[in-house]
């Protein structure tokens, strides 16, 4: 069985939060996303945006949930 990593990043979409501590998980998986060299890239079936890549034998991927923050756990739950 593989082992398989998904972190999702907390945050509300728009100008509004870009820098803001309301948006301290975007940032965290962006710096991740920079560290180990992934791309991201538009899931436009879940409304997120997502990177992909291998970690020392693992499957990981980064998530950016593009809806608000009190919507995302039903969307993750159902989506990945």
């Amino acid at each position: 069985m593989e082992n398989l990593y998904l972190i999702v990043g907390l945050g509300n979409p728009g100008k509004r939060y870009e820098r803001t501590r309301h948006n301290a998980g975007f940032l965290a998986v962006d710096r991740l996303a920079r560290r180990w060299s992934l791309a991201w890239a538009t899931e436009a079936r879940f409304d997120a945006r997502s990177a992909r890549g291998d970690r020392e034998g693992c499957r990981v991927v980064l998530v950016q949930p593009r809806s608000e923050e009190r919507r995302v756990g039903k969307e993750c739950r159902s989506r990945w």
